[in-house]
Formats: C-alpha cells, sequence, structure tokens
C-alpha cells in the first residue's frame, strides 16, 4: 500500500495531489490489482476520483477480480461517482470474473438510484 493508495482511501484530496506532484504513480497497484481509484471510488470520494482521473489513472483499470472502478462504485450505491466514472468513459458493459456488469453490482446490493443510472 503507498501512500497514494491510503490517501486516496480516505478522500484526503490535498495530500493525493500532493503526492502526485511528487511523482507518485497513479496506477500503483496492490497485491489484490486495487490502485488508487478503485478505493476512491469505494469510497465515494469524487473530488479525489476527479483528480486521479485528470492525472492518468486507467478508468477501466481492473482489479483481481476484473471489477472497475465503476463496479466498485456501483456495489457501494455511489451515484455521483458512478455517473462522473461515466461521463469520463467508463465501459457500462464491462463484465467481471463472475460475468457481472456494474448494473448487476448496483442490483445485488438494492442500491435503486445507481440502478436506474446504469
Amino acid at each position: 500500500r503507498t501512500p497514494l493508495y491510503i490517501a486516496a482511501d480516505h478522500g484526503h484530496l490535498e495530500v493525493s495531489r500532493l503526492l502526485l506532484d511528487r511523482g507518485a504513480d497513479v496506477n500503483a497497484h496492490s497485491e489484490g490489482q486495487w490502485v488508487p481509484l478503485h478505493l476512491a471510488a469505494q469510497s465515494g470520494h469524487l473530488d479525489v476520483v476527479r483528480l486521479l482521473l485528470d492525472r492518468g489513472a486507467h478508468v477501466d483499470k481492473r482489479q483481481k477480480h476484473r471489477s472497475t472502478p465503476v463496479h466498485i462504485a456501483a456495489w457501494n450505491g455511489h451515484l455521483e461517482v458512478s455517473r462522473f466514472l461515466l461521463d469520463r468513459g467508463a465501459d457500462v458493459e464491462a463484465r467481471n470474473e463472475h460475468g457481472s456488469t456494474p448494473l448487476h453490482s448496483a442490483s445485488w446490493y438494492g442500491h435503486l438510484e445507481v440502478a436506474r443510472l446504469l
């Protein structure tokens, strides 16, 4: 886990910006192939998601189980993050290792507004 990974997970926008300004790798991943964008999407930190994408994060980066950031935002019910990822070109039809799309993820966890979006 890198400092950027931790800052993104906790929604620390200015710390994330500082780390990126000092050369942190926006796409560095953990053993499970999670990158800072996955963590920011999971936690619903829209400003951090925006920063990471603006600094070169891959919008459809897949983690170990082939879920993308929009899968992760959807299963956590983060409507605005899901919308933003789609606006930035996220693949709404991306399938993870179980064959699930982001819509499946939102539906499984009962996130009606996210399901409507997807």
